[in-house]
């Protein structure tokens, strides 16, 4: 492995004590990933920049970038679960 991808990975260490399905989990973690390669070709110096990913069968609910996070530092626990009533008749 490439030592700078290593950088980048998420840690193998446990998420929080929070469980979340191995889709979720997966989609954290490729996140995580997502955010600190945007970071590292320079992409996560915009106002209020943000990566999300719909995690369920309702299009409604996502995981949202944090506000208070830099990207080359995120986790996959550090991700918002989101809720938004706009979104209710998409398919």
């Amino acid at each position: 492995m490439h030592r700078a991808w290593s950088e980048l990975t998420p840690s193998t260490r446990k998420l929080s004590s929070q469980v979340y399905s191995d889709a979720e989990t997966r989609i954290r973690k490729d996140m995580t990933v997502a955010h600190r390669l945007a970071a590292r070709y320079g992409f996560d110096e915009l106002v209020w920049n943000h990566i999300s990913s719909r995690v369920t069968d309702v299009p409604s609910d996502f995981l949202i970038t944090p506000g208070d996070r830099h990207f080359a530092m995120m986790r996959p626990d550090d991700f918002v679960w989101a809720r938004s009533g706009a979104l209710k008749n998409v398919t």
